[in-house]
């Protein structure tokens, strides 16, 4: 029978309610906490997945979250393991966000503004950056990864394929195998799927951020990538161009476009190089200030 269909009573002294979630390697209960009352969120790795890596990354999961303090990332309460009869099986406490829906179905459901839809962006960029300052590339930011809570306020979740830029505290064959690409094609920058390029940084969540952005602008994708085999996938990140946002809708002005085709440059180098400057630069766009994403022409001066 499927792990997932056998909902355990307990885990932990938690008393388990449901399924919130399922992945290739964890299921997520919602789960009751006495003291404090209060209902968490619990992941555990499936049965019959322990093995050396898996735990690894599972614990590197626990390790990252850990560092993290910030009101726009999912926070984690508490670590152990339980015998679930397959022997000593992992898990992790995190923060529940109650009535929370992805972002794109937020989106669809709140038909924000375009103004709101940029604030609530750059909150997204500040949760990301916070990571970058504790050293932690998320690798895996797209719309099923961000939380939009009852407030209308973002929480950055799952930090599975994450990565510590402090080298000496990551065993990296945690987080990679020979030949598979980590992360979701579609946000994926060029230097994340180029098996030559190791030094993977943080320009990289900057890409998915730009890539989630042009999502949230225009509901389509700068590459249209679906079902195409991984090596044409792969060729057209490296070498094609996106396509213009502006081609989907023409009411982005060459600001904003601007700031999205510089998140998205195949160029690491010609980025943001960080997530922290290219949320800066969209409060500059909010603000009527002129943006780094172009030069400011005698044009702009006069307006």
């Amino acid at each position: 029978m499927d792990d997932a269909a056998v909902i355990p009573n307990e885990i932990g002294g938690y008393k388990i309610t449901g399924i919130l979630g399922e992945g290739g390697m964890s299921i997520v209960y919602t789960a009751t906490q006495k003291h404090p009352e209060r209902t968490v969120a619990i992941k555990v790795l499936r049965n019959g997945l322990y093995s050396p890596i898996a735990s690894k990354r599972f614990h590197l999961e626990v390790e990252i979250l850990g560092k993290l303090d910030h009101p726009w990332i999912a926070k984690i309460f508490e670590a152990g393991t339980h015998d679930d009869g397959n022997g000593a099986t992992p898990y992790y406490v995190m923060e529940h966000v109650e009535n929370a829906r992805e972002l794109t179905q937020y989106l669809e459901d709140e038909k924000l503004n375009r103004r709101e839809l940029l604030k609530l962006f750059t909150m997204i960029t500040s949760a990301v950056e916070h990571g970058h300052h504790r050293g932690i590339v998320h690798r895996d930011i797209k719309p099923g990864n961000i939380l939009i809570d009852s407030k209308g306020e973002p929480k950055l979740i799952d930090f599975g394929v994450a990565r510590s830029l402090s080298s000496d505290k990551v065993n990296e064959q945690a987080m990679t195998e020979a030949g598979r690409l980590v992360g979701t094609v579609q946000f994926m920058a060029p230097e994340q799927v180029d098996a030559k390029i190791a030094d993977i940084d943080a320009r990289c969540d900057v890409y998915a951020l730009g890539a989630v952005l042009y999502q949230m602008l225009t509901t389509r994708l700068p590459r249209t990538l679906e079902g195409l085999p991984i090596y044409e996938a792969v060729r057209q990140i490296c070498k094609e161009d996106p396509v213009l946002p502006t081609i989907y809708d023409d009411t982005i002005d060459q600001d904003l476009e601007a700031i999205i085709m510089k998140a998205i440059e195949k160029d690491r180098g010609k980025r943001y190089q960080t997530a922290g400057a290219f949320g800066r630069d969209m409060l500059r766009y909010l603000g009527d200030m002129p943006i780094k994403a172009r030069k400011v022409t005698a044009l702009d001066r006069t307006r």
